[in-house]
């Protein structure tokens, strides 16, 4: 089983680094994810992305139990899939951890395609920073995906903006309609953008050769 300290140790990901709270609920949270790679056979699709979500949130990699959950979510029928916000919570916590399920990356991308109209904002935007951190290219669902951003963006903040956009440039896949649509968007919210998010919201413009006059 692997903990924080592991992952610590491999210097993976600095959100690992745990506060003193954390450090105090190591013992907990080793003896719940027992309980749960114990219960995952029972578990809905949902349940279990919400079980990812929460050892994401806590800084806890317990590998065992998220090949178990990945591998009982990869299994599971389409009609029994996580909904929208379960699918992007489970994107952004195997993100979150790094750890890498192709299984469960390529249900994900299938489910997505089908539940594409029923992202809300962040969630749209969560599960494209998780598919992205694994540089997961998928034509189809961005296009799929593009049609809701389009109408969602504004209800965005500039690092949900700037991961939507910075999804497209990585793929290297050009939306106009989109990039039309959320770079003025952004242009509204200027100056909550914090100067990191600003540059990386520049750079997805200038990958695809968008140009905001």
């Amino acid at each position: 089983v692997g903990g924080s300290r592991g992952a610590k140790k491999r210097g993976r990901i600095e959100s690992w680094e745990l506060s003193p709270d954390q450090v105090v609920l190591q013992p907990a949270m080793r003896a719940l994810c027992r309980q749960a790679r114990k219960a995952v056979s029972q578990m809905s699709s949902q349940q279990a992305a919400m079980v990812a979500w929460a050892c994401a949130r806590m800084g806890y990699r317990d590998e065992a139990l998220l090949q178990a959950l990945a591998n009982h979510v990869s299994h599971t029928s389409l009609k029994l899939a996580p909904k929208a916000q379960g699918l992007s919570m489970l994107a952004w916590a195997y993100a979150t951890l790094d750890f890498k399920h192709p299984a469960l990356l390529s249900r994900l991308m299938q489910t997505a395609k089908a539940k594409a109209k029923w992202f809300q904002p962040q969630a749209l935007s969560n599960l494209l920073w998780g598919l992205g951190h694994f540089k997961v290219c998928d034509q189809e669902l961005l296009s799929l995906l593009a049609r809701e951003a389009v109408y969602k963006v504004d209800d965005l903040k500039p690092l949900g903006i700037t991961t939507i956009l910075e999804a497209w440039a990585h793929a290297g896949f050009y939306n106009i309609s989109l990039f039309a649509v959320a770079v003025p968007a952004a242009r509204k919210q200027l100056p909550a953008f914090s100067p990191p998010t600003l540059v990386r919201l520049l750079t997805a413009c200038a990958c695809v050769g968008h140009f905001d006059r």
